[in-house]
């Protein structure tokens, strides 16, 4: 299928989400290359490459990527900075292992909407959600920061000259330290009634952009948060700075 949905079922094989969006398409992409590296088969490599395809046909002349290819859908006019993260991941991938020079190109635009569209603001060092019709949308989001220091690295984040300048040298220390307002602790309700206290994990947001609900601790972001932290502990050894001061 050209325009493969969000989920599928992994045990009756039907689809769980309906919804065709660009993040989960990269994720097909990098998930098939991951397949073809394990078995060499190169239907996965051509699989990959279809998923790569389709998320070039989403990206706009400013280098984001929309959110859905359908035109009458509202999220058509969104860029999501946690989904183009993604797609920068599958184009930066292929860029390794191919010699088309569509996959470079559309990773080098799609990182230079991310540096100067603004849903990096650099006042406060944090990425927001993403942007509707070109405009910021100023929300707070967990999982576009954190997986921006996993995808891009402190190397890239943290560059203090070129056409990609985010924040300078502090961008990624930044980052990880306002991924603190997203932190959490609740207790947690097992459908057999048994209750956990105290489980400290990431909300998708920080307080501000969640008024009216209550905290959530999603397994999803605080697993991307752990591997952030595990990208910037890996950083700091290279560099020799265990105490994590540089």
């Amino acid at each position: 299928n050209r325009n493969l949905p969000n989920s599928f079922n992994y045990r009756s094989g039907l689809c769980d989400d309906p919804v065709i969006s660009a993040g989960p398409n990269a994720y097909w992409g990098i998930s098939f290359l991951r397949e073809y590296w394990f078995t060499s088969d190169k239907k996965w490599f051509e699989a990959a490459k279809e998923r790569a395809n389709f998320l070039l046909e989403l990206q706009d002349t400013d280098g984001g990527i929309r959110k859905n290819p359908f035109k009458g859908a509202s999220e058509y006019r969104a860029k999501s900075v946690e989904e183009i993260l993604s797609a920068y991941a599958l184009f930066n991938l292929l860029s390794r292992i191919t010699e088309d020079e569509k996959y470079p190109m559309a990773r080098d635009a799609a990182l230079k909407w991310l540096a100067t569209s603004g849903v990096y603001d650099k006042k406060t060092g944090n990425f927001m959600v993403g942007t509707y019709e070109d405009k910021v949308t100023p929300i707070y989001s967990t999982d576009a920061n954190a997986l921006a220091v996993v995808i891009l690295g402190p190397k890239i984040l943290n560059a203090a000259e070129g056409d990609c300048v985010f924040g300078g040298p502090a961008t990624t220390q930044k980052i990880i330290e306002g991924l603190e307002a997203a932190r959490v602790t609740i207790d947690y309700k097992h459908p057999n009634g048994a209750v956990v206290k105290d489980i400290i994990g990431f909300d998708f947001t920080d307080s501000a952009g969640r008024p009216g609900r209550k905290e959530t601790a999603s397994p999803e972001f605080t697993a991307q948060v752990a591997l952030a932290y595990l990208v910037m502990a890996e950083d700091a050894k290279n560099k020799g700075d265990l105490d994590g001061d540089g």
